[in-house]
């Protein structure tokens, strides 16, 4: 991931409220180790329809990752287990944010009943209701928003 990059995972509410009722953070090994999609199922065909009207399908290095978009730009990324959807992200590209593509991934998780996860720290996700000031605010927050800032105002130092 790119530096001007603000990467989301994506999550049933169901499960994240099942396990996590009460917290605003999961730990990355909540994430790694809990199986998000096991009970909920979005059919492939329906992500293909809703992201491919703004973003083309690209080739992928693996037979079970599909990408939509531009990995070093805005993109949504669907991995697969079985032709089953197991995992779920996106990258918003923050050189020029594209607000269709924001209110494209919020309207996805709302009507889906999905939340974003987003990087706290590097032990940390943050749990992200899809709303466009919670994920502006978010990505705000972000260290790598802030180095990204720093280096558009000052592209040759080294720090």
């Amino acid at each position: 991931m790119s530096i001007w990059q603000h990467q989301i995972f994506i999550l049933p509410k169901e499960e994240v409220d099942s396990f996590f009722s009460d917290v605003e953070n999961l730990t990355i090994q909540d994430f790694d180790n809990i199986n998000w999609w096991q009970y909920r199922i979005i059919e492939l065909r329906e992500i293909e329809a809703i992201f491919s009207r703004l973003l083309p399908e690209m080739g992928s290095w693996s037979e079970n990752l599909i990408v939509f978009g531009n990995e070093n730009s805005n993109c949504f990324k669907v991995f697969l287990e079985n032709k089953k959807p197991i995992e779920l992200s996106a990258r918003i590209d923050l050189r020029e944010v594209n607000y269709e593509f924001i209110d494209l991934l919020i309207s996805f998780a709302k009507n889906e009943n999905l939340v974003f996860l987003s990087d706290l720290s590097e032990d940390n996700l943050r749990i992200i209701y899809p709303n466009k000031i919670f994920l502006e605010q978010e990505i705000k927050e972000n260290n790598l928003y802030e180095a990204f800032i720093k280096f558009l105002n000052n592209p040759l130092s080294e720090e």
